[in-house]
């Protein structure tokens, strides 16, 4: 069975949890901070402008587990409506979804299945939904089959009432399907990473509304490669972001991972930055952003991605507009009002921050996972209450 051990700050880089290949963006707990140089472009602080009036509270999902020392994250978090938002993780070896209906937040039941496996240990890290009734998480799972244990991708559909599991094609690879986006009933993407021998490919497989297919990307690489985020403005413009990495610790190496989809092929990009990239949030063809893993937060033009500033520790990134972009992080939020950049100090009560979901401003979301003094590790989410 896969263990789960927090790793410690590498290169002044954000922590990453790695579990059954898929890579979670997190940041470290205070107490593992080092020190950071900042460039003339680090934002600059007190918060000053609209991020100065904005309002945050914690909440903590219920989850069960049988587990004495309950590992409980929540990876990523969809928002459909300000009454309508779901959220994803595991609670140990099961699968956990959150459901906030406006006033509170609920667990809600996966129908019976491989899952249900004794000592099977399976994770959700992927959702998007364009519709109440229209949302999907994926994920993947460790199962016990008679041939020994084996890893297989998870897809579950929402229908407005029920979960359902999608039927997922045999030959997808188990780790095709971290990270999810829906744009309609009959089209969403999901995304990760491919092994063939040495060889590990991005891996992209498309939902028409009856079947998974996978769609050959462009990038392949012999290093070890993560998927991080998917993130589109339509159909035809779709970015996806990760990384790779050498072997070794303290002498590993990183470099960024960037592909775009333009409704007919997928494309390798290039960015500014050789850190890894941790999220991206796309609201136009000519308007998208991202970040990276050394905290630099880039934009993206229509041509070109350039850096626009520095954020210590950032992991999310979630753009309402050219003119209101929030990038979340253990440290501070930072928020852009399309001239200058401020920052806040994050509240307590969240220690990762591993997705993100914005409507309005008065509707942003932020979740992740919250360590207790007795140890154990809960779901956490940071929202605006006032905007």
């Amino acid at each position: 069975m896969l263990s789960h051990r927090r790793q410690g700050l590498v290169e002044g880089r954000p922590c990453r949890r790695r579990s059954r290949g898929v890579l979670i963006a997190a940041v470290c707990g205070a107490g593992l901070l080092a020190p950071v140089s900042l460039s003339a472009s680090a934002i600059a602080s007190p918060p000053r402008g609209a991020s100065s009036s904005t309002k945050w509270s914690i909440a903590d999902p219920p989850y069960s587990t049988s587990s004495t020392v309950p590992f409980a994250p929540l990876n990523a978090i969809s928002a459909i409506s300000p009454s309508d938002v779901w959220a994803v993780g595991q609670a140990n070896g099961s699968l956990l979804t959150e459901n906030w209906n406006g006033a509170k937040w609920s667990s809600v039941a996966l129908p019976k299945g491989p899952c249900s496996t004794f000592e099977a240990d399976c994770v959700l890290t992927g959702i998007s939904g364009d519709a109440t009734n229209d949302v999907i998480a994926t994920g993947n799972g460790e199962i016990a089959e008679s041939s020994g244990w084996v890893v297989i991708p998870l897809a579950f559909h929402w229908s407005g009432s029920a979960w359902a599991a999608m039927n997922v094609p045999s030959g997808v690879p188990d780790g095709a399907m971290e990270h999810v986006q829906a744009f309609s009933p009959t089209d969403a993407w999901a995304v990760g990473v491919a092994f063939s021998g040495s060889t590990e490919t991005v891996s992209a497989v498309h939902w028409n509304g009856t079947i998974w297919t996978e769609v050959p990307t462009s990038f392949s690489t012999t290093k070890a490669l993560t998927i991080n985020a998917i993130s589109g403005s339509s159909a035809s413009d779709i970015w996806v972001v990760g990384e790779t990495e050498t072997g070794g610790y303290h002498d590993r190496k990183f470099t960024s991972v960037i592909l775009h989809y333009d409704g007919f092929t997928w494309s390798n990009a290039t960015v500014p930055d050789h850190s890894g990239l941790l999220d991206v949030d796309a609201l136009s063809p000519t308007d998208a952003w991202a970040v990276a893993a050394d905290g630099s937060i880039l934009n993206w033009n229509g041509s070109t991605w350039t850096v626009k500033t520095q954020v210590p520790y950032a992991s999310i990134v979630e753009a309402l507009s050219p003119t209101d972009v929030w990038v979340g992080g253990i440290v501070s939020l930072a928020h852009y009002d399309g001239s200058s950049w401020s920052t806040t100090a994050t509240p307590s009560g969240i220690d990762e921050f591993n997705g993100g979901a914005a409507l309005t401003p008065g509707s942003i979301w932020f979740a992740g996972i919250a360590y207790k003094s007795n140890g154990d590790e809960v779901p956490a989410v940071l929202s605006t209450t006032d905007g």
